[in-house]
C-alpha cells in the first residue's frame, strides 16, 4: 500500500473564509470586510455622531439624525410620521467620504460630492438643505 504524503498547500478548506469570500466575489456579490472599520481614522459610529454634531451646528437641525451601517453614515429626518433617509456618507479611505442622495424611487444617486465628514456636513446642509429644512417637513 503506498503511502499519499498528506499535501496541505492548496487544500480546500485550508482557509474556508477566503475561499468562501473569493467565490461570492467571482458571482458579482459584494462581500464585507469585518475588519474594515479599523481602516479609518474614527469608528463608524463615532463618524455618525461626528457628522450628525456637524450638521447640527450649521443650523437648526435638531431633527436631523446620523446612524452608521456598514460603511455608511446615513442621514435621515426624524418625524412624527418616523424617519425618512435623505442622504448617505460612504466611506472611501481613512479621511474621505462620499455623497449620495435617497431619490423618489429609493434608490441613492451620487452627488459630486468627496470630503472630509466636514464637506459631507456642509454639502448637506447646502446642497440638500431644502429635504431637511424644518420649514419643508
Amino acid at each position: 500500500m503506498d503511502a499519499h504524503p498528506l499535501r496541505l498547500h492548496g487544500h480546500p478548506h485550508r482557509y474556508p473564509e477566503r475561499e468562501r469570500r473569493a467565490a461570492m466575489r467571482s458571482i458579482g456579490h459584494a462581500v464585507p470586510d469585518p475588519m474594515r472599520h479599523w481602516r479609518f481614522a474614527l469608528h463608524p459610529g463615532a463618524a455618525a455622531q461626528r457628522l450628525q454634531e456637524l450638521i447640527r451646528q450649521r443650523g437648526q437641525y435638531a431633527h436631523v439624525e446620523v446612524r452608521s451601517r456598514g460603511q455608511h453614515l446615513i442621514v435621515e429626518v426624524v418625524e412624527e410620521a418616523g424617519r425618512e433617509p435623505v442622504a448617505r456618507a460612504t466611506a472611501i479611505n481613512a479621511q474621505e467620504y462620499g455623497l449620495s442622495f435617497r431619490s423618489h424611487t429609493g434608490r441613492w444617486e451620487p452627488l459630486p460630492v468627496v470630503g472630509r465628514l466636514e464637506d459631507i456636513a456642509r454639502a448637506i446642509t447646502e446642497e440638500l438643505g431644502a429635504y431637511i429644512d424644518p420649514a419643508n417637513l
